[in-house]
């Protein structure tokens, strides 16, 4: 991760600071994450999202699913959604961020997610240790899973690798009402992004398909990937150590930061911390689809509406021809997610 993050050379020129680094701490809102993808109720007011009503589809033999999308009053965070050139921070912006507190930690604030910077001789149990030691981390004592911690293995830290701090079990956990409300305003915002736009419209165009199969396709592959349900059972970053990636996957989603899924999360002007945020998580999960299926022959609008046939080609695309090894039961489980979907809206 140093190529996403890095220490400035000098300290940059600013006026004294005398808030304790708890302070700063709290100040920067730990639970940012939560209130912007939940209730987003604590953030800075913007224009409301006037959201229409959308119609269930129509078309056999996509089934019907209807989703309510009536506007609602809710409240935006701006840094959640800012536009950062390459996905990365200033130097300036890097240096504000940053934390440095006792016991040789130091944390980077990212939108509202925490990376530790890895000292020498540093180790899992290690970092966890020191962070505990802080009340606003004490979580971490006893959240030891591997899908709901750091998921790192010890070899493959690196000195000053910034890693993801596990958010707390509680936190991450999206009711589903929510996860579609933002669903729904990121596929709005994918539709215009010039480079994206046009082919997440011709997956809606496509026969059967219209935003609630979106929705409901989304809706499955995050449950899936963070572990059934309550949504947000899994942390959002996961250490990818097989095919030799060696790299974090970030959001919902976990997409893969090397690649095109770190071309697509700079091409959007979003960092990892922003990956966190579902409607982020929708525009960037939606905009990989895009961009992989542009270097090969596949047309993504054929993996929607989802049938068992279409998710094994989708399985296959998504996570690479080994996934009957690696994840055998994965069809069998987005199938099982999309049917519940489908008889639990009215």
């Amino acid at each position: 991760m140093p190529e996403k993050f890095f220490t400035p050379p000098a300290p940059w020129p600013h006026e004294p600071d005398e808030r304790t680094a708890f302070e700063k701490i709290r100040s920067s809102l730990l639970n940012k994450f939560l209130f912007s993808t939940v209730a987003l109720n604590a953030c800075t007011p913007q224009a409301k999202i006037d959201r229409p009503e959308i119609i269930a589809p129509a078309v056999k033999p996509a089934p019907s699913i209807r989703f309510e999308t009536k506007p609602s009053d809710q409240l935006v965070d701006p840094e959640i959604f800012a536009f950062h050139k390459n996905g990365m921070y200033t130097p300036k912006e890097l240096h504000d961020r940053t934390i440095h507190l006792a016991h040789d930690v130091t944390v980077l604030e990212d939108a509202g997610i925490f990376f530790y910077k890895v000292c020498p001789e540093d180790t899992i149990s290690s970092i966890r240790e020191k962070l505990a030691q802080f009340s606003e981390f004490s979580y971490l004592k006893n959240q030891t899973g591997h899908l709901q911690t750091f998921s790192i293995p010890a070899h493959d830290l690196h000195l000053a690798q910034w890693i993801p701090i596990p958010l707390e079990r509680t936190t991450r956990i999206i009711e589903k009402s929510d996860f579609i409300k933002q669903t729904i305003i990121g596929i709005d915002e994918i539709l215009n992004e010039p480079l994206y736009g046009p082919t997440v419209q011709h997956i809606l165009d496509k026969t059967g398909m219209d935003k609630d199969q979106l929705v409901a396709a989304l809706l499955v592959i995050a449950k899936q990937e963070s572990g059934g349900a309550p949504l947000g059972q899994f942390e959002f970053h996961r250490w990818e150590g097989h095919d030799g990636h060696h790299e974090f996957s970030f959001s919902i989603f976990h997409i893969l930061m090397s690649g095109i899924g770190l071309k697509v999360r700079r091409e959007l002007g979003m960092t990892e911390g922003q990956t966190y945020n579902v409607a982020n998580a929708t525009k960037l999960f939606l905009a990989y689809i895009v961009q992989k299926s542009n270097r090969s022959t596949i047309d993504p609008a054929d993996f929607f509406p989802f049938t068992p046939a279409k998710l094994e080609r989708f399985a296959s695309f998504y996570n690479g021809g080994a996934w009957k090894t690696g994840n055998p039961d994965y069809v069998n489980n987005v199938w099982r997610h999309y049917q519940n979907a489908i008889e639990n809206q009215p």
